[in-house]
């Protein structure tokens, strides 16, 4: 007997499909940045592509939540207070434990090695400062990705918000979906234009690999589209066996992302599809049901995935520490057990800082919007955040 399909989320406020996908793209990234040391331990061909799932996952989330609340009175505030409160804490604590550690790195090799020469201590500048202050180092203002480099994609993910709550206080309806659909298309087109004709990436590869620059946009695409796909979904299922229907529906994304990831390297043009590809997934897994739901709801996939934005931000500062340990070429064991203590030692700092960053802080500035704003708003996109 098929049960009907239920799109809300559950009374927690979480799909916990989403969650432990958010959870394996974070770890993803951690590895694929693990992967460019040398010499080579593992590699995440396109890697990088992952940081498009966070994109779309958020504005399904936060279109889902927040799409018919924005305007009732007070609605705007409490949004942006709670986003900032989502965002800005771990974002200052992993930038300044990025700029400590390395530059305690910088003082050790001086001290040790007092003939041979060092890099620069790393000083922020104040507009760098300022910039990661007001998340806007990632819009293009400077010629790099600075400070903790994984950091670009919460500075354009944060002023997408805004683009977001602004179109949901002017547009209604179908006015609004057209916003949406438009903002996606305009977006990915100017992230296609900047791939292909900028980046070369048609040679180079690469193609969608974007963050300081053109990561606003690339941000844009995904959100976007996201935002469309969570008003488009069904409410009710249109198919009388709705089980056999999303298992086929699963199957079918999982191959095709699988597919891009293994033959992006020969055809980098295939990058370019992955919002789309991202999107279908979660378009496939937002009824919380169906096998790869299933798999994707276990425990400890559950876990990572509520440490997920603490395992994107702070891996940076792990691999500081971890990679001047990296064995040489020779013996495969040692090289496992690299990779296992680096996993193993992300996660213990993931969830030390959602212990005592993430949820305090939270819940700190969600009690304080409610406070000053009203708390009409309901607490699930603080409990699913995206990246």
């Amino acid at each position: 007997m098929n049960l009907p399909i239920n799109t809300a989320m559950s009374t927690d406020g979480t799909i916990h499909a989403f969650e432990g996908a958010r959870g394996l793209a974070a770890l993803a990234v951690a590895l694929f940045h693990f992967g460019l040391g040398e010499p080579a331990i593992v590699r995440i061909p396109a890697g990088y592509l992952f940081v498009d799932l966070f994109f779309v996952l958020s504005g399904f989330l936060i279109c889902a939540t927040y799409a018919q609340r924005l305007g009732a009175p007070g609605g705007l505030p409490l949004f942006l207070v709670r986003r900032v409160g989502r965002l800005l804490p771990l974002l200052l604590v992993a930038t300044a434990a990025y700029v400590a550690v390395l530059d305690a790195g910088v003082l050790v090799h001086r001290l040790l090695e007092p003939d041979r020469p060092a890099p620069p201590l790393m000083l922020p500048a104040p507009t760098e400062l300022l910039a990661v202050l007001t998340m806007s180092h990632a819009l293009g203002l400077f010629d790099r990705a600075i400070l903790n480099y994984a950091s670009w994609s919460i500075s354009t993910e944060f002023y997408a918000y805004l683009v977001f709550a602004l179109l949901c206080l002017l547009m209604r309806g179908r006015a609004r979906l057209f916003a949406f659909a438009l903002a996606a298309l305009a977006a990915w087109a100017v992230s296609a234009w900047a791939s292909v004709r900028l980046r070369q990436c048609l040679h180079w590869g690469g193609c969608f690999d974007l963050t300081f620059d053109f990561g606003y946009w690339r941000c844009l695409a995904g959100f976007f589209l996201g935002a469309l796909l969570s008003q488009l979904r069904p409410r009710a299922p249109p198919w009388r066996r709705p089980d056999l229907v999303l298992g086929a529906m699963q199957g079918l994304a999982l191959a095709a992302l699988l597919a891009m990831f293994l033959l992006v390297r020969h055809w980098p043009a295939l990058g370019l599809a992955a919002p789309l590809l991202f999107g279908l997934l979660l378009l496939s897994l937002c009824a919380d049901r169906g096998p790869l739901a299933v798999l994707l709801g276990a425990e400890a996939l559950q876990v990572l995935g509520r440490h997920s934005y603490s395992v994107y931000l702070m891996h940076p500062v792990i691999l500081l520490v971890w990679n001047p340990w990296r064995p040489d070429e020779t013996g495969g064991l040692d090289k496992l057990l690299f990779l296992c203590g680096y996993v193993a030692l992300v996660c213990w700092v993931a969830g030390w800082t959602f212990r005592l960053v993430e949820e305090p802080m939270r819940r700190r500035f969600n009690r304080y919007a409610a406070q000053r704003f009203g708390s009409r708003v309901p607490a699930s996109v603080g409990q699913t955040p995206a990246l």
